[in-house]
Formats: structure tokens, C-alpha cells, sequence
């Protein structure tokens, strides 16, 4: 919590003030525990970004919370309007792809206004792999034209 709140409070006003951004295209990115980060502030406070990447989340720790923040999460009013991307490598570890799996079952279980999210496993990627091609994979979409 105290992270998102420097997000919001410090990092995002600086920013905002030094750069010429587009708060309606802010992005929050993230891999394995960063990309737990990113999907717990898209559960958690939707409108601090416009879109959110997460990249092979290590969501299968504490006895999956992650996932059980996104099922507590989704059965409420949840329908931001916002976008998320989940990518992962299909060369992942087995108990990993079954925790990205297990969200990704999650987070479509239920239709959305607003909200979108989309999933992509890629070929010949592993956990140590993912970051670049993932984030390539996934700004692609969330800013082609």
C-alpha cells in the first residue's frame, strides 16, 4: 500500500509536472513479483493507471493471494475502466503456468462493461525470457493504431 501511494502521492505528480504525459494513456508495467504488483493495483486502485501489464505474475505464492484478491475482487461491482494485459512464456515452470493459468480462468469468469483484459502465452519464451518480448507483445496491442 505504501508503494502505490508514492505512485500516486510523489512519483506520478513529479512526473506529470517535468513531462508532457497523457494521463489516459499511463501504464504500469511488471514481471513475476513486479507483475503481482501490477495486477494488485489494478484490483486495487484501477483508476492510479489506464493499462496494466503483467508479465509471467509469481501468483502461485501465499497459497495463491493473488488469484484470491482477483476472484474476491471481480465478484463486486469491479468494471474499470481500464485495460490488462497477462503475458506469460509457454516454457514456464509448470507450477508457475498453473498459477497464470488459474488467474487468467479468474479474471475471464465474468463479462465486463469496461473493463478489458486479455491473455497471451508466447512460444519459445521461459520465465528468465519473458521481459522484453512481453512487453513488446503487449504495448503492441494496448497502442497500435
Amino acid at each position: 500500500e505504501l508503494f502505490v501511494q508514492f505512485f500516486e502521492k510523489e512519483l506520478i505528480p513529479k512526473i506529470e509536472a517535468q513531462y508532457r504525459t497523457d494521463p489516459a494513456q499511463r501504464t504500469l508495467a511488471g514481471h513475476a513479483y513486479g507483475g503481482v504488483f501490477a495486477l494488485e493495483t489494478a484490483l486495487t486502485h484501477p483508476a492510479l493507471f489506464a493499462n496494466y501489464i503483467v508479465i509471467a505474475p509469481k501468483v502461485e505464492f501465499a497459497s495463491m493471494a493473488p488469484v484470491k484478491l482477483a476472484e474476491e475482487t471481480i465478484r463486486g461491482d469491479f468494471d474499470p475502466p481500464v485495460r490488462m494485459i497477462a503475458v506469460i512464456g509457454a516454457d514456464d515452470n509448470p507450477t508457475h503456468m498453473g498459477g497464470y493459468q488459474r488467474l487468467v480462468e479468474v479474471m475471464k469468469s465474468r463479462k465486463y462493461a469496461k473493463f478489458e483484459f486479455k491473455s497471451e502465452i508466447l512460444p519459445s519464451q521461459d520465465h528468465r525470457t519473458i521481459v522484453v518480448p512481453g512487453t513488446q507483445s503487449a504495448l503492441t496491442a494496448l497502442f497500435k493504431k
